[in-house]
């Protein structure tokens, strides 16, 4: 796999790259990162293993994921890792999808790169890509292990509903993980997007601390699930699992104030990614889904 890899990082520098060091990093769901080296050269690298074969691939979660990082990069808001290459490697009866990105060194965030963090996302969300007039992505992407549905739609209620909530809620109910919520109440639930039309803008879609980075000088952000949507999303996400200075909330909201009735949506939006986590993980996360509905019922 390596040396199949190492031709693909060469061919794509325009430079020999054979790889001689292999760090591992970090391991989730059926992913695997490390950090790839040859001589001076050093990449990060994601790998998910598969037992298809190349005729019967049915998905493409890193190809997606790059298409998601190039997407942010045309924003010229944050740093985002440059993709190198992504690619399909087969080895017998096991087949690896690989990801291969510019390494990037972390340090300690200042309160002046929050700030600057909060002002670059209020710029991705104004600068949508040209031409966007309804909500969704052209392709499908993930959230995780999970595929996140993205067929466009002017309606941002239908879409959010449709597309976001109503997957979860069948894989759930197909697994009796939550015996709560039905499709018709969730759609209640969604009351508040009535007349609710956002701008639509670019999200990073999956923004939660561990997906933010900060350099000396730059502010990074990358495994993004990027979609055109309500720019409360990410807001809501990054709030949901904190980590995030107020100094962050701040610098966003003095560069492009929040509409009225952002806390009433708040628990909304923060649903779809905690019923993600209580598909993938189970009932550790069950009673912060239920506590949300409840949050929910009362707007």
């Amino acid at each position: 796999m390596w040396h199949f890899i190492s031709d693909h990082v060469s061919q794509a520098k325009h430079r020999e790259f054979i790889c001689d060091s292999v760090k591992p990093l970090h391991q989730q769901h059926e992913c695997a990162s490390y950090q790839i080296r040859s001589g001076d050269q050093r990449y990060f690298a994601k790998i998910r293993t598969g037992t298809h074969q190349k005729s019967e691939r049915d998905t493409a979660q890193l190809h997606a994921e790059a298409d998601s990082l190039n997407a942010l990069r045309c924003s010229d808001s944050f740093k985002v890792p440059e993709v190198i290459c992504v690619g399909w490697c087969d080895e017998e009866t096991v087949s690896y999808e690989y990801l291969i990105l510019e390494f990037v060194g972390f340090k300690p965030p200042s309160n002046a790169l929050w700030k600057h963090a909060g002002e670059a996302l209020a710029t991705l969300h104004k600068h949508p890509p040209k031409g966007t007039t309804d909500y969704g992505w052209p392709t499908d992407n993930w959230v995780g292990s999970t595929p996140q549905f993205n067929k466009t739609n002017a309606h941002w209620r239908d879409f959010y509903f449709n597309q976001r909530l109503k997957p979860l809620l069948d894989a759930l109910h197909a697994q009796d993980k939550l015996r709560e919520l039905s499709l018709e109440d969730a759609f209640e639930l969604t009351h508040v997007l009535h007349s609710h039309q956002p701008t639509p803008c670019l999200l990073h879609g999956d923004l939660w601390r561990g997906n933010l980075g900060f350099t000396r000088s730059h502010v990074v952000v990358f495994d993004p699930a990027v979609y055109v949507g309500d720019r409360e999303i990410d807001l809501a996400m990054a709030r949901l699992f904190q980590g995030f200075a107020s100094s962050f909330f701040e610098a966003y909201a003095a560069t492009w104030p929040l509409n009225e009735g952002v806390e009433r949506r708040l628990p909304l939006y923060q649903l779809y990614p905690m019923l993600n986590h209580l598909l993938l993980f189970g009932d550790t996360y069950r009673a912060q889904v239920l506590a949300l509905l409840e949050e929910c019922r009362a707007h």
